[in-house]
Protein backbone atom coordinates (compact mmCIF):
# COMPACT_ATOMS: atom_id res chain seq x y z
CA UNK A 1 0.00 0.00 0.00
CA UNK A 2 1.06 3.57 -0.42
CA UNK A 3 2.40 5.59 2.21
CA UNK A 4 1.76 8.90 0.27
CA UNK A 5 -1.59 9.91 1.43
CA UNK A 6 -1.46 13.18 -1.09
CA UNK A 7 -3.84 11.26 -3.83
CA UNK A 8 -6.95 11.33 -1.20
CA UNK A 9 -6.93 15.41 -1.39
CA UNK A 10 -10.32 15.27 -2.46
CA UNK A 11 -11.64 13.21 -0.12
CA UNK A 12 -9.40 13.80 3.26
CA UNK A 13 -10.54 15.53 6.50
CA UNK A 14 -8.06 18.48 6.47
CA UNK A 15 -5.05 18.21 8.63
CA UNK A 16 -2.43 20.59 10.58
CA UNK A 17 -0.76 22.48 7.58
CA UNK A 18 -4.73 23.85 6.55
CA UNK A 19 -5.99 24.89 9.89
CA UNK A 20 -4.76 28.63 10.18
CA UNK A 21 -6.18 29.23 6.32
CA UNK A 22 -9.38 27.11 6.85
CA UNK A 23 -10.43 28.95 9.85
CA UNK A 24 -9.30 32.49 8.67
CA UNK A 25 -11.64 31.96 5.98
CA UNK A 26 -14.47 30.05 8.20
CA UNK A 27 -14.79 33.21 10.85
CA UNK A 28 -15.40 35.97 7.83
CA UNK A 29 -18.64 33.48 6.85
CA UNK A 30 -21.92 35.11 7.26
CA UNK A 31 -23.20 31.43 9.05
CA UNK A 32 -19.96 31.83 11.48
CA UNK A 33 -22.07 33.87 13.99
CA UNK A 34 -24.80 31.91 13.96
CA UNK A 35 -23.35 28.25 14.66
CA UNK A 36 -20.98 29.44 17.06
CA UNK A 37 -24.13 31.28 19.73
CA UNK A 38 -25.33 28.02 19.45
CA UNK A 39 -21.90 26.41 20.38
CA UNK A 40 -20.61 29.28 22.77
CA UNK A 41 -23.91 30.76 24.09
CA UNK A 42 -22.11 32.18 27.21
CA UNK A 43 -19.54 34.05 25.12
CA UNK A 44 -19.16 37.18 23.33
CA UNK A 45 -18.33 36.84 19.58
CA UNK A 46 -14.77 38.33 20.48
CA UNK A 47 -14.22 35.81 23.02
CA UNK A 48 -15.17 32.90 20.70
CA UNK A 49 -12.33 34.58 18.23
CA UNK A 50 -9.47 34.77 20.23
CA UNK A 51 -10.29 30.89 20.91
CA UNK A 52 -10.06 30.50 16.90
CA UNK A 53 -7.31 32.62 16.82
CA UNK A 54 -5.69 29.98 18.92
CA UNK A 55 -5.98 27.39 17.47
CA UNK A 56 -3.07 25.57 15.21
CA UNK A 57 -4.33 21.74 14.89
CA UNK A 58 -6.85 19.63 14.29
CA UNK A 59 -6.32 18.17 17.98
CA UNK A 60 -6.40 21.72 19.20
CA UNK A 61 -9.67 22.37 17.52
CA UNK A 62 -11.24 19.21 18.46
CA UNK A 63 -10.11 19.72 21.95
CA UNK A 64 -11.44 23.50 21.96
CA UNK A 65 -14.27 23.81 19.49
CA UNK A 66 -15.94 19.99 19.26
CA UNK A 67 -15.21 18.44 22.41
CA UNK A 68 -16.93 21.66 24.03
CA UNK A 69 -19.73 21.71 21.43
CA UNK A 70 -20.43 18.30 22.21
CA UNK A 71 -20.39 18.67 25.85
CA UNK A 72 -22.78 21.60 25.23
CA UNK A 73 -25.37 18.98 22.87
CA UNK A 74 -24.97 16.43 25.58
CA UNK A 75 -25.77 18.57 28.67
CA UNK A 76 -28.79 19.71 27.21
CA UNK A 77 -30.11 16.82 24.89
CA UNK A 78 -28.80 13.42 27.03
CA UNK A 79 -29.92 12.13 30.42
CA UNK A 80 -26.89 9.82 30.36
CA UNK A 81 -24.09 9.17 27.90
CA UNK A 82 -21.53 6.09 28.10
CA UNK A 83 -18.78 3.52 26.57
CA UNK A 84 -18.85 -0.07 27.13
CA UNK A 85 -16.09 -2.04 25.42
CA UNK A 86 -13.06 0.04 25.80
CA UNK A 87 -10.80 -2.95 26.42
CA UNK A 88 -11.76 -4.35 23.24
CA UNK A 89 -9.92 -1.56 21.45
CA UNK A 90 -6.24 -2.04 20.99
CA UNK A 91 -4.27 0.83 22.04
CA UNK A 92 -1.04 -0.07 19.82
CA UNK A 93 -3.48 -0.27 16.84
CA UNK A 94 -5.56 1.58 14.34
CA UNK A 95 -9.20 -0.10 13.99
CA UNK A 96 -12.27 0.38 11.40
CA UNK A 97 -15.07 0.63 13.93
CA UNK A 98 -18.29 -0.79 11.42
CA UNK A 99 -21.18 1.06 13.38
CA UNK A 100 -25.14 1.24 13.05
CA UNK A 101 -26.12 4.61 11.99
CA UNK A 102 -28.94 6.35 14.38
CA UNK A 103 -27.97 10.28 13.30
CA UNK A 104 -26.56 11.48 10.93
CA UNK A 105 -24.22 13.70 12.88
CA UNK A 106 -24.27 12.46 16.46
CA UNK A 107 -22.96 9.09 16.08
CA UNK A 108 -19.65 9.68 15.22
CA UNK A 109 -19.26 12.53 17.19
CA UNK A 110 -20.51 11.67 20.03
CA UNK A 111 -18.31 8.00 20.21
CA UNK A 112 -15.26 10.72 19.73
CA UNK A 113 -16.50 12.62 22.80
CA UNK A 114 -16.52 9.36 24.67
CA UNK A 115 -12.69 7.98 22.95
CA UNK A 116 -11.43 11.29 23.75
CA UNK A 117 -12.85 11.14 27.88
CA UNK A 118 -11.01 7.78 27.51
CA UNK A 119 -7.54 9.41 26.03
CA UNK A 120 -7.96 6.97 22.99
CA UNK A 121 -7.51 9.21 19.71
CA UNK A 122 -10.55 10.38 17.94
CA UNK A 123 -11.61 8.71 14.49
CA UNK A 124 -11.77 9.58 11.17
CA UNK A 125 -15.51 9.81 9.94
CA UNK A 126 -16.90 9.38 6.85
CA UNK A 127 -19.97 11.59 5.34
CA UNK A 128 -21.72 12.04 2.48
CA UNK A 129 -20.63 14.87 -0.26
CA UNK A 130 -24.49 15.28 0.12
CA UNK A 131 -23.92 17.19 3.31
CA UNK A 132 -21.19 19.31 2.67
CA UNK A 133 -23.04 22.14 0.15
CA UNK A 134 -22.92 24.54 2.91
CA UNK A 135 -18.79 26.19 3.30
CA UNK A 136 -19.79 26.44 6.81
CA UNK A 137 -20.67 23.00 7.21
CA UNK A 138 -17.89 21.87 4.70
CA UNK A 139 -14.89 23.38 6.64
CA UNK A 140 -16.02 22.36 10.54
CA UNK A 141 -16.64 18.79 9.51
CA UNK A 142 -13.32 18.62 7.74
CA UNK A 143 -11.76 20.37 10.41
CA UNK A 144 -13.32 17.48 12.90
CA UNK A 145 -11.27 15.05 11.14
CA UNK A 146 -14.17 14.35 8.82
CA UNK A 147 -13.33 12.28 5.14
CA UNK A 148 -15.74 12.40 1.75
CA UNK A 149 -18.08 9.93 0.75
CA UNK A 150 -18.83 10.85 -2.81
CA UNK A 151 -22.87 9.94 -3.82
CA UNK A 152 -25.00 10.18 -6.38
CA UNK A 153 -22.25 8.25 -9.05
CA UNK A 154 -22.82 5.46 -11.29
CA UNK A 155 -20.50 3.19 -13.26
CA UNK A 156 -16.81 4.10 -14.32
CA UNK A 157 -17.41 6.92 -11.69
CA UNK A 158 -18.72 4.98 -9.10
CA UNK A 159 -15.98 2.20 -9.66
CA UNK A 160 -13.25 5.20 -9.33
CA UNK A 161 -14.56 6.61 -5.88
CA UNK A 162 -14.87 3.18 -4.45
CA UNK A 163 -11.63 2.31 -5.01
CA UNK A 164 -9.98 5.52 -3.90
CA UNK A 165 -11.97 5.72 -1.07
CA UNK A 166 -11.12 1.49 -0.06
CA UNK A 167 -7.37 2.39 -0.53
CA UNK A 168 -8.12 5.61 2.01
CA UNK A 169 -9.59 3.41 4.51
CA UNK A 170 -7.22 0.91 4.30
CA UNK A 171 -4.50 2.81 4.02
CA UNK A 172 -5.53 4.82 7.65
CA UNK A 173 -5.65 1.62 9.40
CA UNK A 174 -2.81 -0.66 7.85
CA UNK A 175 -0.47 2.46 7.88
CA UNK A 176 -1.11 3.42 11.34
CA UNK A 177 -2.42 6.90 10.93
CA UNK A 178 -5.94 6.83 12.14
CA UNK A 179 -8.82 5.07 13.07
CA UNK A 180 -12.20 5.17 10.71
CA UNK A 181 -15.51 5.11 11.94
CA UNK A 182 -18.05 4.00 9.05
CA UNK A 183 -21.73 3.18 8.76
CA UNK A 184 -22.72 0.02 7.97
CA UNK A 185 -24.75 0.90 4.82
CA UNK A 186 -25.47 4.06 3.43
CA UNK A 187 -27.34 6.48 5.27
CA UNK A 188 -29.78 6.24 8.14
CA UNK A 189 -31.62 3.01 8.85
CA UNK A 190 -34.53 4.82 9.50
CA UNK A 191 -37.09 1.76 9.86
CA UNK A 192 -34.29 1.07 13.01
CA UNK A 193 -33.44 -2.34 11.26
CA UNK A 194 -29.80 -2.24 11.02
CA UNK A 195 -28.13 -4.57 8.16
CA UNK A 196 -24.83 -4.46 7.12
CA UNK A 197 -24.68 -3.86 3.07
CA UNK A 198 -22.85 -6.39 1.39
CA UNK A 199 -21.73 -3.52 -1.06
CA UNK A 200 -19.68 -1.56 1.77
CA UNK A 201 -17.69 -5.01 2.75
CA UNK A 202 -17.14 -5.15 -0.96
CA UNK A 203 -15.67 -1.41 -1.12
CA UNK A 204 -13.60 -2.22 1.52
CA UNK A 205 -12.46 -5.21 -0.27
CA UNK A 206 -11.70 -3.91 -3.26
CA UNK A 207 -7.92 -2.32 -2.05
CA UNK A 208 -7.34 -6.09 -1.01
CA UNK A 209 -4.23 -6.88 -2.53
CA UNK A 210 -3.85 -9.96 -0.02
CA UNK A 211 -6.35 -12.96 0.34
CA UNK A 212 -9.83 -13.00 1.90
CA UNK A 213 -8.75 -13.74 5.49
CA UNK A 214 -5.56 -11.12 5.20
CA UNK A 215 -7.73 -8.36 3.76
CA UNK A 216 -9.80 -8.51 7.06
CA UNK A 217 -7.16 -8.94 9.07
CA UNK A 218 -5.43 -5.84 7.97
CA UNK A 219 -8.12 -3.39 8.68
CA UNK A 220 -8.54 -4.46 12.17
CA UNK A 221 -12.89 -3.87 12.22
CA UNK A 222 -14.29 -3.55 15.64
CA UNK A 223 -18.25 -2.98 15.30
CA UNK A 224 -19.73 -0.38 17.31
CA UNK A 225 -23.77 -1.02 18.82
CA UNK A 226 -25.65 2.62 19.31
CA UNK A 227 -28.81 2.66 21.24
CA UNK A 228 -30.63 5.72 21.59
CA UNK A 229 -33.12 5.91 24.04
CA UNK A 230 -35.63 8.58 21.93
CA UNK A 231 -34.96 9.61 18.43
CA UNK A 232 -35.82 13.52 17.63
CA UNK A 233 -36.46 12.49 14.09
CA UNK A 234 -39.23 9.87 14.44
CA UNK A 235 -41.40 12.19 12.47
CA UNK A 236 -39.37 12.91 9.42
CA UNK A 237 -38.39 9.10 9.61
CA UNK A 238 -41.80 7.75 9.80
CA UNK A 239 -43.16 10.08 7.05
CA UNK A 240 -40.62 9.29 4.55
CA UNK A 241 -41.41 5.63 5.20
CA UNK A 242 -45.16 5.98 5.35
CA UNK A 243 -44.90 7.68 1.79
CA UNK A 244 -42.81 4.01 0.75
CA UNK A 245 -45.74 2.10 2.39
CA UNK A 246 -48.27 4.04 0.53
CA UNK A 247 -46.47 3.70 -2.70
CA UNK A 248 -45.98 7.56 -2.93
CA UNK A 249 -43.26 9.66 -4.21
CA UNK A 250 -41.65 11.26 -0.95
CA UNK A 251 -40.98 15.10 -1.65
CA UNK A 252 -38.68 16.49 0.90
CA UNK A 253 -40.50 20.19 2.58
CA UNK A 254 -37.99 23.30 1.93
CA UNK A 255 -35.15 22.85 4.27
CA UNK A 256 -35.89 19.36 5.21
CA UNK A 257 -32.63 18.03 5.09
CA UNK A 258 -31.29 20.89 7.38
CA UNK A 259 -34.08 20.89 9.74
CA UNK A 260 -33.67 17.20 10.31
CA UNK A 261 -29.74 17.81 11.58
CA UNK A 262 -30.63 20.81 13.52
CA UNK A 263 -33.76 18.87 15.14
CA UNK A 264 -31.43 15.30 15.68
CA UNK A 265 -28.51 17.83 17.50
CA UNK A 266 -31.02 19.57 19.44
CA UNK A 267 -33.89 16.94 20.49
CA UNK A 268 -34.35 15.06 23.37
CA UNK A 269 -32.30 11.31 23.11
CA UNK A 270 -32.53 10.22 26.69
CA UNK A 271 -30.27 7.65 27.29
CA UNK A 272 -27.75 6.60 24.82
CA UNK A 273 -25.14 4.24 25.62
CA UNK A 274 -21.98 3.16 22.74
CA UNK A 275 -20.51 -0.72 22.92
CA UNK A 276 -17.12 -1.41 20.99
CA UNK A 277 -17.56 -5.31 19.91
CA UNK A 278 -14.41 -7.81 19.76
CA UNK A 279 -14.14 -8.02 15.92
CA UNK A 280 -12.51 -11.28 15.72
CA UNK A 281 -13.81 -11.34 12.16
CA UNK A 282 -10.46 -12.46 11.14
CA UNK A 283 -10.89 -15.61 12.59
CA UNK A 284 -14.54 -16.04 11.39
CA UNK A 285 -12.75 -15.98 7.85
CA UNK A 286 -11.08 -19.01 8.51
CA UNK A 287 -13.91 -20.97 7.31
CA UNK A 288 -15.09 -19.21 4.08
CA UNK A 289 -12.34 -20.27 1.94
CA UNK A 290 -14.39 -22.59 0.05
CA UNK A 291 -17.02 -19.72 -1.00
CA UNK A 292 -17.00 -17.19 -3.78
CA UNK A 293 -16.06 -13.64 -2.61
CA UNK A 294 -19.94 -12.26 -2.88
CA UNK A 295 -20.86 -15.75 -0.33
CA UNK A 296 -18.16 -14.45 2.16
CA UNK A 297 -19.08 -11.36 1.96
CA UNK A 298 -22.63 -11.38 2.67
CA UNK A 299 -21.98 -13.97 5.27
CA UNK A 300 -19.27 -11.20 7.17
CA UNK A 301 -21.85 -8.93 6.90
CA UNK A 302 -24.21 -11.31 8.66
CA UNK A 303 -21.60 -12.29 11.92
CA UNK A 304 -21.06 -7.96 11.91
CA UNK A 305 -24.61 -8.02 12.34
CA UNK A 306 -25.23 -10.68 15.13
CA UNK A 307 -22.40 -8.77 16.86
CA UNK A 308 -24.00 -5.65 16.66
CA UNK A 309 -27.04 -6.98 17.57
CA UNK A 310 -25.76 -8.41 20.72
CA UNK A 311 -24.47 -5.47 21.63
CA UNK A 312 -27.54 -3.53 21.79
CA UNK A 313 -28.82 -1.39 24.86
CA UNK A 314 -32.36 -2.33 25.06
CA UNK A 315 -34.49 0.24 26.69
CA UNK A 316 -37.47 0.11 27.95
CA UNK A 317 -39.40 2.00 25.12
CA UNK A 318 -38.07 -1.31 22.98
CA UNK A 319 -39.83 -3.94 25.09
CA UNK A 320 -42.59 -1.57 25.16
CA UNK A 321 -42.68 -0.88 21.37
CA UNK A 322 -42.51 -5.12 21.11
CA UNK A 323 -45.55 -5.74 23.27
CA UNK A 324 -47.84 -2.81 21.66
CA UNK A 325 -46.60 -4.20 18.32
CA UNK A 326 -48.13 -7.67 18.78
CA UNK A 327 -50.39 -6.83 20.91
CA UNK A 328 -48.61 -8.32 24.15
CA UNK A 329 -47.44 -8.10 27.97
CA UNK A 330 -44.54 -10.46 27.36
CA UNK A 331 -42.09 -7.74 29.09
CA UNK A 332 -44.55 -6.20 31.42
CA UNK A 333 -43.04 -5.83 34.99
CA UNK A 334 -39.85 -7.51 33.77
CA UNK A 335 -38.35 -4.64 31.34
CA UNK A 336 -40.90 -1.91 31.84
CA UNK A 337 -43.49 -0.40 34.18
CA UNK A 338 -47.19 1.15 34.32
CA UNK A 339 -45.18 4.47 34.75
CA UNK A 340 -43.10 4.07 31.78
CA UNK A 341 -45.47 2.18 29.67
CA UNK A 342 -47.99 5.37 30.20
CA UNK A 343 -45.09 7.43 29.54
CA UNK A 344 -44.07 5.73 26.02
CA UNK A 345 -47.61 5.95 25.09
CA UNK A 346 -47.57 9.52 25.47
CA UNK A 347 -44.49 9.96 23.31
CA UNK A 348 -46.17 8.01 20.63
CA UNK A 349 -49.52 9.57 20.87
CA UNK A 350 -47.22 12.93 20.40
CA UNK A 351 -45.85 11.78 17.35
CA UNK A 352 -49.25 10.40 15.65
CA UNK A 353 -50.91 13.80 15.75
CA UNK A 354 -48.17 15.11 13.71
CA UNK A 355 -49.15 12.00 10.96
CA UNK A 356 -52.33 12.27 10.91
CA UNK A 357 -53.27 9.35 13.05
CA UNK A 358 -52.66 6.70 10.27
CA UNK A 359 -52.34 3.28 11.47
CA UNK A 360 -49.86 2.33 9.17
CA UNK A 361 -47.78 5.48 10.51
CA UNK A 362 -48.11 3.67 13.97
CA UNK A 363 -47.08 0.35 13.27
CA UNK A 364 -43.82 1.92 11.32
CA UNK A 365 -43.24 3.67 14.13
CA UNK A 366 -43.59 0.67 16.78
CA UNK A 367 -41.37 -1.08 14.55
CA UNK A 368 -39.02 1.25 14.64
CA UNK A 369 -38.04 1.01 18.23
CA UNK A 370 -39.10 -2.48 18.21
CA UNK A 371 -36.57 -3.86 15.51
CA UNK A 372 -33.62 -4.18 18.13
CA UNK A 373 -35.66 -6.46 20.22
CA UNK A 374 -36.53 -8.99 17.78
CA UNK A 375 -33.13 -8.43 16.32
CA UNK A 376 -31.69 -9.47 19.52
CA UNK A 377 -34.44 -12.22 19.75
CA UNK A 378 -33.03 -13.69 16.41
CA UNK A 379 -29.80 -14.19 17.66
CA UNK A 380 -30.74 -16.29 20.64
Amino acid sequence: MMKNMDGYSDIAPFRDGDVRRVLDELVRDEAFEEVMEYVFPELSMDEVRDIFDSIQTVDDFQAKISYTAMKNIISKTVSDICLEGIENIDAGRKHLYISNHRDIILDSAFFNVLLFENNIETTETAIGNNLLGHPTVNALTKLNKNFTVKRGLAGRDLYVASMNLSKYIRASVSEDRSSIWISQREGRAKDGNDLTQKGLLKMLNLSNESGFKEGVAELNIRTLSISYEYDPCDVFKVRELLARVKDEEYVKGPDEDKMSIVIGITGNKGQVKFVVGKGDFALLVDDLEGLNESDRLQLLAEQIDEEIYRNYVLWPNNYLAYDMLRGSSEYMDKQYSIEQQHEFKDYVKGIMSQLNEDPRALEILLKKYAYPVINQKSIG
